[in-house]
């Protein structure tokens, strides 16, 4: 039976007691008592180490000497979209990688004297769907330390890329802006010269021609028009581009202090 003893200083520990009773002219009790402090320790850290690999985020593999799957944790089952991890022991872990002859390369790098390694691979999920996953790897060993597979860890970089590749469209779409912006100051600048000249001129001063004066009071009118038009465009993209740095101000506040939890 399962029992708490106290030592002679007074501390309590986990104890498996036995008894049996001795055959002698008078009855008596024997008792076993064996110290489960080892064991009870043992027992909950194995206890920590599995609800770890669990409840992990990331996918965690271990394969054996011939790449094939022996443990794959329930991260992995939900990052390439497996029914469940049972699904994945006994597969091959080129079958994880979209190109073949990527899981033997990941092992051979952990010949000679590298017991771990580290990269970024194109994985494939269980529909086909190709997607980008860092890899860590290394040696995994027995008790007798003899290598016996590998323990291999992958990071889902879909959302990171997601991310990364919107990144790149806003800096183009803000480099797009003051480009336009440069050009339509430009061209404002050469507008309002134009339209300066212009209003010097009078259809008295000109031609009596009716026909162009008609034409010289349209310019006039087209030069302000344009000159209005430009303004308005300037407008606009300065605002665009005052919200887009508070955008990337807000997004790196929240990755600082974000990164300040981990510190």
């Amino acid at each position: 039976m399962q029992a708490y003893c106290y030592r002679a200083d007074g501390t309590a520990f986990p104890a498996e007691v036995s008894v049996s009773q001795l055959r002698l002219s008078t009855p008596h009790l024997c008792f076993f008592i064996r110290d489960e402090t080892l064991r009870r320790q043992s027992e909950e850290m194995l206890r920590t180490e599995h609800n770890a690999l669990q409840n992990a985020s990331d996918a965690i593999v271990v394969v054996d000497m011939n790449s094939q799957i022996e443990y794959a944790n329930p991260a992995t089952a939900r990052i390439w979209e497996y029914p469940s991890t049972t699904d994945l022991v006994g597969l091959e872990l080129d079958s994880l990688l979209l190109n073949e002859g990527d899981g033997k390369a990941i092992l051979d790098s952990l010949a000679g004297e590298l017991f771990a390694a580290s990269g970024v691979a194109v994985a494939v999920r269980h529909d086909g769907e190709p997607f980008r996953v860092n890899v860590r790897a290394a040696s995994n060993r027995d008790s007798d330390g003899n290598v016996v597979g590998a323990v291999l860890s992958f990071f889902d970089l879909t959302e990171r890329d997601k991310v990364q590749s919107a990144e790149r469209d806003a800096s183009r779409f803000r480099e797009t802006l003051n480009q336009i912006r440069e050009l339509g100051n430009a061209f404002k600048s050469g507008m309002d010269e134009v339209s300066s000249l212009l209003k010097e001129l009078t259809p008295a001063d000109m031609s009596d021609d009716e026909q162009f004066q008609k034409r010289l009071l349209l310019a006039q009118d087209a030069c302000s028009g344009m000159e209005a038009i430009l303004g308005d465009i300037a407008d606009s993209i300065d605002k665009s581009l005052n919200s887009e740095e508070k955008i990337s101000q807000n997004e790196s506040d929240g990755k600082l202090s974000q990164g300040n939890l981990f510190r």
